[in-house]
């Protein structure tokens, strides 16, 4: 939903100024040079694959947009390095193929490489932080990976060839597993002195109140400018009442709900038939599991099937009801809210043979109760030998230590073990 208002702060000029950062221009600031030591003598070189004659269009058009934009170059120099391009499918809503993102296979390349390491920042902190703000604006950054320079020393090992011709990435290429990592570090630098904007990678989302948000917009907006980010105008949302950000909607007013545009096929989601679904069912659970109560219990039966060679055949009764289960769970439209420190916490467990469960809970003023977080853990096999009160007494412990970060050194006056 837009918000209207009068704002004293005119970003126009602001975006234009952005909008005409020259092609070729990367990220200014020192900690973007993306660097790849290896040992001497390393090499990798793949022949390119072969690409379906349908998809050739689509692949030129991609190679002659990077060559305009100066994200690659042509190399006529010699090198052991090479890797081939990819066609990945993108899909839509209907999981029909709209069109194809051309990568680089550089997976050779990775496993010559040393890991960066540096902290992607926790999804739910990301929500608590954005907690009173009234309008949010989210930016989306134009070729965000591919602003980031490969140091010169380094570009010729990321090289392909395209109609006998060798090409090499001076911009960072998507796939590099160090890339994730510098950017958050980039994120982190540019913004430190911002305590209204939040990233998650190349996610920025700007808070505010109907005063002060142009002019948080604006100052974003400059930052990224001054050190050669430009955003993708298009896919930004301005001034929004509520903002889809990971998977999840953040509402004004502290509100977070899961996003119901990667629900609307839930209905016909087919049972997993081996291991590889499995685990990709799996991986939502996970990924929910803070959002949605105690649905790490509800698909333990499932959870256990994970390293199942023969998954079909090992089929019950007892995981179609866990899978049936989990599926209303994920359309029940839980909401959470974001917490107010000022206000006393209440926490809530639960145990069963298969697991333990926790939520954290807020009164407002008219005493309706607000669901803070939600916690869920499948229990091992020797914990599931436990006796219902052991099991009760854990499911309180992992609630405490699960929420230490709100209940360190406060007054906790009720802990209550329920049937959630």
């Amino acid at each position: 939903m837009n918000v209207h208002f009068i704002s004293c702060v005119d970003t126009t000029n602001a975006i234009d100024d952005n909008q005409n950062i020259p092609a070729g221009s990367f990220c200014t600031v020192p900690e973007s040079v993306v660097e790849l030591p290896m040992e001497k003598g390393a090499k990798s070189f793949k022949r390119q694959y072969p690409i379906a004659h349908r998809q050739m269009p689509e692949l030129e058009e991609q190679i002659n947009e990077w060559l305009k934009a100066g994200i690659i170059k042509e190399n006529r120099a010699n090198t052991s390095f090479n890797s081939p391009l990819l066609m990945v499918p993108k899909k839509d809503e209907n999981n029909e193929i709209t069109s194809h993102r051309v990568c680089l296979d550089v997976r050779g390349i990775n496993k010559l490489i040393p890991d960066v390491v540096y902290p992607v920042p926790r999804i739910r902190s990301i929500f608590d932080n954005l907690a009173g703000g009234e309008v949010f604006t989210k930016i989306d950054l134009k070729n965000a990976y591919n602003s980031f320079l490969v140091a010169p020393k380094d570009q010729h090992k990321l090289s392909f060839q395209f109609k006998n011709r060798t090409y090499t990435f001076q911009g960072c290429c998507f796939g590099l597993k160090t890339v994730t990592a510098i950017f958050c570090k980039v994120m982190k630098i540019l913004f430190a002195d911002m305590d209204f904007i939040e990233t998650y990678v190349d996610d920025c989302v700007i808070k505010g109140t109907a005063d002060d948000h142009a002019s948080n917009v604006k100052k974003v907006i400059e930052r990224l400018t001054s050190v050669n980010l430009k955003i993708n105008v298009k896919k930004c949302s301005w001034y929004q009442r509520s903002i889809y950000l990971l998977g999840f909607v953040v509402e004004s007013g502290g509100i977070i709900k899961v996003d119901p545009r990667r629900l609307t096929n839930i209905d016909s989601w087919p049972i997993p038939r081996n291991k590889k679904e499995v685990m990709r069912l799996m991986g939502i659970v996970s990924y929910m599991r803070d959002f949605i109560p105690l649905i790490s219990r509800v698909a333990a039966p499932i959870d256990r099937l994970r390293n199942d060679p023969d998954v079909q055949n090992n089929w019950t009764q007892e995981h179609t009801d866990a899978f049936i289960a989990l599926k209303e769970i994920l359309k029940s439209k839980t909401l959470l809210h974001t917490p107010d420190l000022s206000k006393k916490f209440y926490v809530a467990t639960d145990a069963s043979q298969y697991g333990v469960g926790a939520v954290l809970i807020q009164r407002d003023e008219l005493n309706r109760t607000l669901h803070i977080a939600f916690a869920s853990k499948s229990l091992s096999p020797s914990l599931r030998k436990w006796n219902t009160t052991k099991r009760e007494l854990y499911a309180v412990v992992f609630a405490l230590e699960k929420y230490r970060e709100f209940l360190w050194e406060i007054n906790l006056n009720y802990v209550l073990t329920i049937r959630l």
